[in-house]
This record gives C-alpha cells, sequence and structure tokens, in this order.
C-alpha cells in the first residue's frame, strides 16, 4: 500500500529505502504510485525518488514478489529442490569429464609429447595449451562494469547565469567514456533570488572520478561563472 507523502518523507529520514536498507517491493510500489518528482519540501522523498528512478524498470520488478498461495510455494519449494539435485548432479558428471580429460592430458604429456615430432613440436602445442587455458581465465574473470548513481547540486553566483543555458552546456561539454548524464534537471531555491541546478549522472567506477566531474564544471569560464559543486547522493548500483 502506498505512503502518503509526509509518512514517505519520515521514514525515508532515517532509511536510504522504504523497506529499509535495501529496496523492495515496498520501494517500487511507492515510487509506481507517485506521478511526478516530489516537491523540495519533501528532500528525503524527491532524494529516494530520483535514485529509485536510476534502475531500469526490469530491475525494479525484481525487488519483490507476489504473494503464493501454499500450493504454490510448496510447488515451488519442490521445484527448487528438484534443480538442486539436477545441479548437484550435473556438477558431479562435468567433474568426472574433467578427471577424464586431465588423464587424457597426463597420457598426452608422457606418451605423445615427444614423439616423432620432437621437441620442438611439442614445446608448441605446450604453448598454444597454455595460451587457449590464459584466454579462457581471462573470460571467466571478466565481468560487468560497476556503477554509480551521483546527484550534483551547482551553485553560481547570481542571476545572471542562465541555469537551464548551463545545464545543457555541462550535459555537452563534460563529456567522457563511462559518462551518462540523466536529461532531467531541476532548478530550486537558493540564496537572495539565486536558484541552485540540481543534475544527476551515472558513471561507470573504474572509468570516471566524480573529481573530474567536478573540477571540470567549476572550471567553467575560469572559474568566473560557477561557484561550486557539491555531491547530494553518491549511491552504489
Amino acid at each position: 500500500m502506498a505512503l502518503a507523502i509526509e509518512k514517505m518523507e519520515e521514514v525515508l529520514a532515517k532509511e536510504p529505502f522504504i523497506g529499509g536498507n535495501l529496496p523492495s517491493e515496498a520501494d517500487r510500489e511507492n515510487f509506481d504510485s507517485l506521478k511526478e518528482v516530489p516537491d523540495a519540501k519533501f528532500p528525503n522523498a524527491r532524494a529516494w525518488f530520483l535514485l529509485v528512478k536510476a534502475f531500469s524498470q526490469e530491475v525494479r520488478m525484481k525487488w519483490g514478489e507476489k504473494k503464493e498461495g501454499k500450493k504454490d510455494k510448496k510447488k515451488d519449494k519442490k521445484d527448487k529442490k528438484d534443480k538442486k539435485e539436477k545441479k548437484d548432479k550435473d556438477k558431479d558428471k562435468e567433474k568426472d569429464k574433467g578427471k577424464d580429460k586431465d588423464k587424457k592430458d597426463d597420457d598426452f604429456n608422457e606418451d605423445d609429447l615427444f614423439g616423432e615430432g620432437g621437441d620442438e613440436d611439442a614445446q608448441k602445442i605446450l604453448d598454444e595449451k597454455k595460451k587457449k587455458d590464459a584466454e579462457n581465465k581471462k573470460k571467466e574473470k571478466k565481468k560487468e562494469a560497476a556503477k554509480s548513481y551521483i546527484r550534483f547540486e551547482v551553485k553560481v553566483y547570481d542571476t545572471s547565469t542562465n541555469l537551464d543555458d548551463l545545464a545543457l552546456r555541462i550535459f555537452k561539454d563534460v563529456s567522457m567514456e563511462g559518462l551518462r548524464w540523466e536529461k532531467d534537471y531541476n532548478l530550486e531555491p537558493f540564496a537572495f533570488g539565486v536558484n541552485k541546478l540540481i543534475i544527476s549522472c551515472i558513471v561507470e567506477d573504474d572509468k570516471v572520478s566524480s573529481d573530474d566531474i567536478i573540477d571540470t564544471i567549476t572550471q567553467f569560464d575560469n572559474e568566473e561563472l560557477v561557484q561550486s559543486v557539491d555531491i547530494l547522493v553518491f549511491s552504489k548500483l
């Protein structure tokens, strides 16, 4: 059941997600119930909304499953048990195959390596085998790049700066491999009639540093355009 925005603000003041430390079905349901970004007077709910929005719909759908009846639960439990038993049997078969392969490799090394082809052919075969083993290990270690969601607060010196133009300039000029800007941005009151710009992006941790992004923005127009850039949210995806 979706929470009222006031109750949501109260909950999110204590926890990063409505469901606690990790996103849950409650987060998905409350996110879907909101038609737009919460007002700035609800800062915790607003930050939570933008964070949840950074996840794809497919990922959010995995945050919780609908409750099943007892019969379905028993069937699901039995299916899981059957799958586990089958998986264990497959593992045993793979182990046996591995043992047979190792034995064949040993037989080859001992009986055929230094046959009629001589030492030169044997060394060539060994080199090829090592190369293939190294390639296989490299493929196994290759993983999807770790990513983070970052939300920045950009402050300017006075009202003479057009923040809409500044946002477009940041999206265009602050570009690097592994950085993707969220095209939605917000303008919020700062002080003395001056607004601040709220922008968000998703970065690949190994390729992009938040410090590099901040330095690039603050150096616009010889550091005479942007007063400061601060991080409001930094969350691993």
